[in-house]
């Protein structure tokens, strides 16, 4: 409702590990935390802004490589499970990564921690892992890990090659007897049915099911030796896997501390990046009320920007129809939202408290297709008030959008009356949103209202124009509109401008 999905889907991390943290953001464990964090963002958005353009970039392809496999592997090493060249090469990349993206922003994270020791931690493990003399992101087995895998790999060769050579010569031979013939490079033989019953005879020939093999003593002989000297290089093989596996074992949670690292810094770049693209701010804290300037709805083109405080006491909102109540609303909403979780807000800048929950309620409630079959809009709606009342800890922000009108106008001013009271008396902040005369001046409430209409003359006379199409009629409402939202003196009336804006939309009881 508030748009947060829409909000966190102008930009997005680079790591693939960043995104569950990305969709669904993490509380600040307190205040002393969230402004941690807060200062963490204005320094990565002060460091994004004079580091050299090829190491911002360097550093968004290194995160977009860190592999998401590294998570299973690291599990399997804590298990002291035998880990298999695919986990090594997850791990050596995720180090490679580490070491490049913390050397590159290194007088960034020296602010957070021990860089230069994350360095050469990551440098001293790769190399333990793959010896090299640049270090890189691939990872094999190097024969420098030990003598034995060398020789059996020299071995291998040997014998690889002596086998490939002896069959070479065989099939040269053969291509000139049977020029038809196909050579595969399993070791099988497709004949034309021409020369199958001449094969049958031929004792370089041996029939294997539908196809044909070399008969050779010799080639039988090398393949033996060739499979010993595989099977050889196998079994070393898993020697150093198992002593590269046993040995990395202590550092799964220092692997999985850098990890947290980078996955923190690609957040945190993704905030600068979204604070850009958003043209909002970085929020503030304030104990006591919620101060907007220039706030705005993303989710609306060309949104107008406002300015909006709500303070210790609840704000009643009034203003005509398609005025804009509902989405200041749901702007202070996300807002709100935004700072609580130390997310770029949509406004120039915002203050607000630390609230424990942010509760919308009203006609287009998320969960409206959800409840209990046979409850109306009103029931539906009151039903929310009752659980969220029950459940949501103080201070909450509320966001009441015309809580009431589902039934008789004065009944539905005093419910509403009624609700604000409970929750300011909870010590909750309340904004409502109303068409309600009755609930202007409310006792203890400070009113607000949507200017509203402001060209009404001009709005009038194009209300007339019958040819005009709906897109160029809701264009000259949108122009004619002004969503600032001010502060209204008590015996202010509630807009009345509902017939003009319905003329506006088509509605004339003489074309009918």
């Amino acid at each position: 409702m508030l748009g947060c999905a829409h909000l966190l889907g102008l930009e997005k991390p680079d790591a693939s590990l960043s995104l569950t943290s990305w969709g669904a953001p993490s509380l600040p464990d307190d205040l002393d935390t969230w402004r941690a964090e807060r200062a963490a963002c204005v320094e990565t958005e002060a460091w994004a802004r004079s580091a050299a353009a090829e190491d911002v970039d360097g550093i968004r392809r290194e995160l977009g490589e860190l592999p998401s496999q590294v998570e299973a592997a690291l599990r399997r090493s804590r298990a002291s499970e035998p880990l298999t060249q695919s986990d090594l090469f997850a791990i050596k990349r995720t180090l490679f990564t580490c070491w490049r993206v913390i050397g590159r922003a290194r007088e960034l994270f020296v602010q957070w921690r021990d860089a230069d020791a994350d360095i050469a931690y990551c440098e001293h493990l790769m190399s333990s892992i793959h010896p090299e003399v640049e270090h890189s992101s691939r990872f094999l087995l190097s024969d420098s890990l030990d003598p034995a895998l060398a020789d059996a790999r020299k071995a291998q060769k040997v014998a690889r090659r002596a086998f490939a050579a002896r069959r070479k010569l065989l099939v040269e031979t053969l291509r000139a007897d049977y020029p038809a013939a196909s050579f595969g490079l399993d070791g099988t033989i497709r004949m034309k049915s021409a020369d199958s019953a001449r094969a049958e005879s031929d004792a370089r020939f041996v029939k294997r099911g539908a196809f044909w093999a070399l008969a050779d003593v010799e080639l039988d002989e090398l393949g033996v030796v060739r499979d010993s000297a595989d099977a050889e290089v196998e079994a070393v093989e898993s020697r150093v896997l198992l002593r590269l596996s046993n040995a990395l074992v202590e550092h799964t949670e220092r692997i999985s501390e850098l990890i947290d690292a980078l996955v923190v810094f690609d957040l945190r770049c993704a905030k600068v990046r979204l604070r850009q693209a958003l043209g909002g701010c970085w929020p503030e804290h304030d104990d006591e009320r919620c101060v907007a300037v220039g706030m705005f709805d993303p989710r609306i083109q060309e949104a107008q920007r406002v300015e909006f405080e709500l303070d210790a006491d609840p704000v009643v909102l009034t203003g005509p129809n398609m005025g804009g109540k509902s989405s200041l609303l749901r702007a202070l909403g996300l807002s709100s939202w935004c700072a609580r979780f130390m997310l770029p807000a949509p406004a120039v800048s915002f203050r607000a408290p630390a609230f424990r929950a942010i509760v919308y309620v009203g006609s287009d409630e998320p969960s409206a297709a959800d409840v209990t079959e046979g409850l109306s809009s009103f029931g539906r709606e009151i039903r929310r008030v009752v659980e969220c009342v029950q459940s949501t800890p103080a201070p909450a922000l509320w966001l009441l959008d015309e809580v009431g009108r589902g039934t008789r106008p004065d009944e539905g001013a005093a419910l509403a009356a009624e609700i604000v009271e409970v929750l300011r008396s909870r010590g909750h902040s309340v904004i409502l949103a109303t068409h309600f005369p009755d609930l202007v001046g409310l006792a203890g409430a400070c009113s607000w209202r949507i200017r509203g209409v402001i060209e009404r003359e001009a709005l009038e006379r194009f209300s007339l124009d019958h040819s005009a199409d709906p897109a160029a009629l809701e264009a000259a409402l949108r122009a004619a509109m002004d969503y600032a939202p001010e502060r209204a003196e008590v015996g202010d009336d509630v807009p009345r401008d509902a017939r003009l804006i319905a003329r506006l939309l088509g509605w004339d009881p003489e074309r009918f």
